[in-house]
């Protein structure tokens, strides 16, 4: 059920004509595994990025990993791979947003001993993978232990950027936590949580002035938003408690231009628009 919620979070990210021919898959051979997909669109072409292991350590079996990227035209044929930031460290987790003029691919550079891990943030230009800067976790003030962080989401507004850590199964530390981020990829204040200790699957969109933010906590979706000065409102559940049978919702979130939608997974795919004042009109998918 995850797949078909990032497939349908895919169509809505991009204007819909009819007489755009839907692309057939494109499969390329490489070793190890890709896999956790993140993907963006300007309305023209998508930059995809994903958690890659074709390549081993030097002199090593152990698979070394790295985000990998391509850009994907508006035919859904894509572009050679690349590697978004090369190094030695383990490149996790990627999150894609389009900012206007460029790609900008966020990733987790793992935690290690002695390195309390942290966020690149990497600007991706067309054919040129460009300047990118890292955050280190002692950078939020706080927050976040990123040694346990299974989800990254990152928006912006027209004017700063909401990077989003979720930290589950952490007593004192874990939930989802989010820092504003300059266009210089420097930290704005320190880190803040959002809702509870016991919320993951944190994702963040924007209108271009304020932001929204889902995650899941006591397996029910729910709603926050983050204004432009860091304050933040939340507003409770949209979805219903699944069934004892059911796993808890997988979610994602996207600001298709006019409104917020979020999907989610209980007893089936659904799908919720909120508008910018969160008017909101439900619709089930199959």
């Amino acid at each position: 059920m995850r797949i078909l919620s990032r497939i349908l979070t895919l169509l809505l990210a991009f204007p819909l004509f009819a007489d755009l021919p839907i692309a057939a898959p494109t499969l390329r051979a490489a070793t190890g595994l890709q896999f956790a997909p993140a993907v963006a669109g300007n309305g023209t072409d998508a930059l995809v990025a994903w958690n890659d292991e074709r390549g081993t350590r030097e002199g090593t079996s152990v698979a070394e990993p790295e985000v990998y990227a391509s850009h994907i035209d508006a035919a859904g044929v894509p572009a050679l791979d690349f590697d978004v930031t090369p190094s030695n460290e383990d490149d996790r987790n990627p999150a894609v947003v389009w900012n206007g003029d460029e790609y900008i691919v966020m990733h987790l550079l793992s935690a290690r001993f002695g390195f309390n891990g942290g966020l690149r943030l990497t600007r991706v230009k067309p054919d040129d993978a460009g300047d990118n800067r890292l955050i280190v976790s002692e950078d939020f003030g706080g927050g976040p232990q990123l040694i346990y962080t299974r989800f990254l989401s990152l928006a912006w507004n027209g004017d700063s950027y909401l990077a989003l850590v979720s930290s589950p199964y952490i007593e004192d530390n874990g939930g989802v936590w989010a820092v504003h981020v300059n266009r210089s990829f420097h930290p704005i204040g320190s880190a803040f949580r959002i809702g509870g200790r016991s919320a993951y699957q944190g994702a963040v969109a924007s209108n271009g002035s304020e932001f929204l933010v889902t995650c899941v906590e006591d397996r029910l979706v729910r709603v926050a938003t983050v204004s432009a000065g860091g304050g933040v409102s939340l507003h409770g559940a949209i979805s219903e408690e699944p069934g004892v049978s059911q796993p808890a919702p997988w979610q994602s979130l996207i600001w298709d231009g006019q409104r917020y939608v979020v999907s989610w997974t209980d007893s089936a795919l659904r799908v919720r628009f909120l508008d910018r004042f969160f008017d909101l009109h439900v619709m089930d998918a199959v």
